[in-house]
């Protein structure tokens, strides 16, 4: 295993900068998910990482060793591609034992002939593939594809282990099943991985911390749990959450100690250090599942007058669909109970706990902090 320290990595083409002075530390063991949209950087950091992409500026390294110059093959990474990369006219097999052959290992060529074939055997029975290990790629399904793409990565025992969206061409139900497996096979051999993805899913399930990423920067980097529940920006709280986060900028009235956004929503008082200025707009954030009824909700951090004009019966739940405010109508989705009584064209008065209330600068749209602005004032 490899601690990986990548300091204001830089990647462009031409004038154009696509990975843009990113700085992220991975320890020894982490499973790191790299997530955003396409186009943020992700992949192309993850191939710099590979040595598949020269590094325009900045330094990685492996442990204290700097790897800016060092060729692929000399890097001990295993990399698992999108479309499996498995050579077509080779049996599972020999797919699977082909990079060991390449390499010089020492000892007779029996004995490390002998070695490759319990290493192979070893893997397959992992990954449960043995039974076709004399199938060639065509033959297999999409599943035993990936897992042989898997195996042909971990056989050669990386120091970091690297994924480029692997999950992506599977089915749904095949999709789950494999990031179990993922989830095992990490939590079994603790190697180092960097994992690509545009699937909160995925990244939310399998990471130890998530990076999340947009127009070749960072973000956030945290555990699954900071990033949904503390996002660090207007970006992050609605790429994460399926639905995204409500986002409504609205300005803010002060009146006789009660704060008001808009003609819809009503703040409670814990909100003033952070909104001091009648008159200055901010972002709200609410999450669709964060909403109840008034008077489910003993002490509520913001109230909300929605009026749904659509609602989605989805078995377990509902989302209603709507907008606050009727001088700035803005679109918001409110996730309720499956025996919630609202229907279309009901307006309805949802509160939500102070815990679950963000706010965001309207014009950066970074997170406003209590502790930043106590630190400001002191």
């Amino acid at each position: 295993m490899a601690r990986v320290g990548i300091e204001k990595l830089v990647k462009t083409y031409g004038e154009e900068t696509v990975v843009d002075h990113v700085t992220l530390g991975i320890e020894e063991g982490e499973f790191v998910v790299l997530l955003g949209p396409s186009g943020c950087g992700k992949t192309t950091t993850l191939r710099m990482i590979a040595g598949l992409e020269d590094i325009t500026g900045g330094t990685l390294t492996f442990d204290d060793t700097v790897m800016n110059n060092v060729p692929p093959d000399r890097r001990n990474v295993g990399m698992v591609f999108q479309n499996y990369a498995l050579y077509p006219h080779m049996t599972v097999a020999e797919n699977l034992s082909f990079g060991l052959l390449s390499q010089r290992r020492p000892g007779r060529r029996r004995d490390v002939r002998r070695e490759i074939r319990n290493l192979v055997s070893q893997t397959a029975e992992l990954l449960e593939i043995e039974h076709v290990l004399d199938h060639r790629p065509k033959q297999l399904s999409g599943g035993q594809r990936q897992r042989v793409a898997l195996g042909r990565a971990l056989i050669r025992q990386p120091s970091v282990f690297l994924m480029d969206e692997p999950l992506s061409n599977l089915d749904a139900n095949l999709r789950d099943r494999v990031r179990m497996e993922l989830a095992r096979l990490h939590d079994r051999f603790q190697v180092t991985t960097v994992y690509v993805t545009h699937d909160q899913g995925e990244a939310l399930t399998l990471a130890d911390r998530v990076v999340v990423m947009n127009e070749g920067k960072i973000c956030q980097v945290g555990t699954p749990a900071e990033v949904y529940d503390l996002p660090a920006d207007t970006f992050v709280a609605h790429f994460i959450g399926t639905p995204g986060m409500n986002l409504w900028t609205l300005p803010c009235e002060h009146r006789a100690g009660e704060i008001s956004l808009g003609d819809s929503v009503e703040l409670s008082r814990e909100f003033g250090l952070l909104l001091d200025a009648s008159g200055e707009r901010v972002t709200l954030g609410i999450r669709p599942e964060h909403f109840a009824p008034v008077d489910d909700v003993k002490h509520p951090g913001a109230v909300v007058t929605i009026r749904l004009e659509l609602v989605e019966h989805l078995g377990s739940h509902l989302l209603g669909h709507g907008h606050v405010g009727e001088a700035e109508k803005q679109p918001v989705v409110v996730r309720l109970d499956a025996s919630s009584p609202l229907r279309q064209g009901d307006i309805a008065r949802l509160a939500t706990p102070a815990r679950s209330v963000h706010l965001f600068d309207a014009e950066s749209g970074s997170r406003l902090d209590f502790r930043d602005r106590a630190l400001a004032t002191a």
